[in-house]
């Protein structure tokens, strides 16, 4: 199966390592030129192919049998229904602000369905700590801990990507 991931955020990483885990499972990590460091990060965890968004993803449009958009932005979306292939599967587990244009018609013609992934229960996370425990390279996810009254720092270390993911702790 091949799986392209959109948004190589801590979601996003996440998901590559324990794709990566899995047996017959192609991954391919997409992000855009200001994600090129977490891109690097996902070489390391088991990702088969990176490819940079409007410098070589048109060349993979209509190849992935899935299609997680971890980004959380409205072009992340879109992207990942050209990406998918007929009677493939796009996941919505980003949250972008701004609404999401997509040509349904295609959409229909090409039989791909669109899933979104927020809802859980915790019978979903039962076979997590198995997948992540055959994941690599998880440890080099920047990880911060910060106070809560370091709310601006928090910020200006997501903002300025020095970190992957910011913890607030009170």
């Amino acid at each position: 199966m091949k799986v392209a991931v959109i948004g190589p955020g801590s979601v996003g990483l996440m998901t590559i390592a324990a794709l990566g885990a899995e047996d017959g499972v192609s991954t391919t990590a997409i992000g855009t030129e200001a994600d090129l460091k977490q891109l690097e990060l996902a070489s390391s965890m088991g990702v088969d192919e990176i490819r940079v968004v409007g410098r070589d993803t048109n060349a993979v449009a209509g190849a992935f049998d899935v299609v997680v958009e971890t980004a959380g932005h409205e072009s992340a979306v879109s992207l990942a229904v050209e990406l998918a292939a007929p009677g493939g599967t796009v996941v919505c587990v980003g949250l972008p602000a701004d609404p999401v244009q997509i040509n349904s018609g295609r959409l229909a013609m090409t039989e791909k369905s669109l899933v979104g992934a927020r809802a859980h229960d915790i019978s979903d996370w039962k076979d997590v700590p198995q997948m992540l425990a055959k994941a690599t390279g998880l440890a080099a996810i920047d990880v911060k801990t910060v106070g809560l009254g370091e709310l601006d720092h928090a910020i200006h270390l997501t903002a300025t990507r020095q970190a992957s993911k910011v913890l607030l702790a009170p």
